[in-house]
């Protein structure tokens, strides 16, 4: 099999368009907590963030970028828990690549059917990047 063709971008990492299969956080894996201070006063938020995964499947510390957050302490919980992360890395046919990404982390409030306590892990979004 041919070698992966080259990223177009700087970072030398590919994009979500240029990966035959994208880099997708692995369910299992570590997840962000509720800032305890926001949950108690009610305050949902989300925080968007920007980041390389490496072909194993981790992220890439030194290119964590925050696009956007509602509060900094959503922003701070999701860096805090992202070396803790794990996903199934992009690929290019057969090999795992680097892949820019961009992932959403929803905070919210919403009450269990069965429970009046609120979730407490934040809901992860992959939009497309």
């Amino acid at each position: 099999e041919a070698p992966p063709a080259t990223p177009s971008r700087s970072t030398d990492a590919f994009t979500v368009v240029e990966v035959d299969s994208a880099a997708v956080r692995d369910p299992e894996s570590a997840a962000p907590e509720y800032p305890a201070t926001l949950l108690a006063k009610g305050v949902e938020g989300y925080a968007a963030l920007r980041f390389v995964v490496d072909s194993a499947g981790r992220i890439e510390m030194n290119s964590v970028r925050v696009i956007d957050a509602t509060h900094d302490d959503f922003a701070k919980a999701v860096t805090a828990v992202m070396p803790r992360m794990h996903f199934r890395p992009a690929r290019i046919g057969t090999t795992p690549v680097r892949q820019l990404s961009e992932q959403l982390f929803k905070f919210e409030t919403k009450v269990a059917p069965s429970s009046a306590a609120p979730s407490k892990k934040p809901r992860t979004d992959d939009p497309a990047s």
